[in-house]
């Protein structure tokens, strides 16, 4: 079964092997945190947003739009309706920037930026062989792909190479270690 060495540390607790729905949990967990910290600064980041792009405007945005609400209410020459018109698509793409940017930050800020467990599987091997006797090893694979999860079934023979062998053991045995590719 694939299981998930936890993302980062928790107050100095050490990473934990976990299921994929202990995983899943984690997600939901996290994004409800995510959404309730959000709500929390969305309208307050949108207004100090609001402020900082609308100072910057041009006079002619601050002398009509502001003034007036929008660009129906104005007396407008074609020219300066086009230039209006210019800086509004402009302000809200700075707008929608800004908020996100001010977003992440604010996330970053409350250590709540997901980092995602990383999903690997590990699996008992046996290699038989005349001259030396039947061996077996730990095969940790990382970030498997769905082709490699498909190949791998018990009693099914598999050729595997470019095998990384890590210094301790795992339950007394020899423990490799392989990475997607």
């Amino acid at each position: 079964d694939l299981q998930y060495l936890e993302a980062g540390t928790d107050h100095g607790r050490p990473r934990r092997v976990i299921s994929e729905e202990e995983e899943i949990d984690r997600r939901c967990l996290f994004e409800k945190k995510q959404v309730t910290l959000v709500e929390r600064y969305q309208s307050e980041i949108e207004a100090e947003c609001v402020k900082e792009v609308d100072d910057d405007a041009p006079d002619l945005w601050r002398r009509h739009v502001m003034k007036y609400g929008d660009l129906e209410a104005c007396n407008l020459t074609l020219e300066e309706r086009n230039k209006l018109e210019a800086f509004t698509q402009k302000r809200q793409e700075i707008l929608r920037r800004r908020v996100r940017e001010e977003i992440e930050a604010k996330l970053e800020e409350h250590d709540l930026v997901f980092q995602p467990s990383k999903p690997f599987l590990r699996v008992l091997v046996g290699n038989r062989n005349h001259e030396s006797g039947d061996t077996s090893a730990y095969v940790t694979i990382w970030e498997p792909t769905k082709e490699q999860l498909d190949k791998i079934h018990p009693g099914r023979i598999i050729r595997m190479g470019n095998l990384g062998v890590k210094d301790n053991k795992f339950q007394g045995l020899l423990q490799l270690s392989a990475n997607s590719r």
